[in-house]
């Protein structure tokens, strides 16, 4: 139906090899004949937590993102480990950053965040049902869990308090969840 917008791959060059993402260098051939070089990132996918309350109150976590030098509010989140499900690396995660374990994890969405240059995937869960344990984050992360209602994250999304897009499009997709 669309193919004529389709590319295709001519050439691949990894050009960096990192610990959880490769940067690649393609030569694709465009719909028109010809061709054009393509610059992109493969991931091996994330997950993205919106923990509930009792009350309805969500559970965000505070931290510092270097590369753009500032502190982020946003919900839990992780890129998979190898050979894990989605649904063990949101439930890590979330008692990782959040100290909360969860009797309830409902998928909700999954979605791409950066379909220009990567191929990150991430999987949408709300956790319910929790119960806080002990915070347990990895020895380079520093994080501090911030509980909003609803109300007041999306007001912090219109003044650009919260500006990470994977906890802006949650918020949006996890509504018809809230207080059921």
């Amino acid at each position: 139906m669309d193919e004529h917008l389709l590319e295709h791959q001519l050439e691949s060059q990894l050009i960096y090899q990192g610990k959880f993402f490769n940067l690649y260098k393609d030569i694709v051939q465009l719909p028109n004949d010809k061709s054009s070089s393509r610059e992109y990132i493969t991931h091996p996918g994330a997950v993205v937590v919106a923990p509930i309350l009792e009350d309805n109150r969500i559970v965000f976590v505070k931290q510092y993102r270097y590369p753009i030098k500032k502190i982020s509010l946003e919900l839990p989140a992780g890129k998979l480990d190898p050979g894990e499900s989605e649904e063990i690396s949101a439930r890590r995660e979330l008692l990782e950053e959040t100290g909360y374990s969860a009797e309830k994890l409902i998928f909700i969405s999954e979605f791409y965040p950066c379909v220009g240059y990567s191929d990150e995937r991430m999987h949408l869960y709300i956790a319910k049902d929790m119960t806080h344990i002990e915070q347990s984050t990895d020895h380079d992360e520093f994080i501090d869990p911030v509980i909003l209602n609803y109300e007041e994250a999306l007001q912090m999304v219109v003044e650009g308090e919260i500006f990470d897009q994977k906890t802006m499009l949650s918020l949006f997709l996890i509504k018809k969840h809230l207080g059921s």
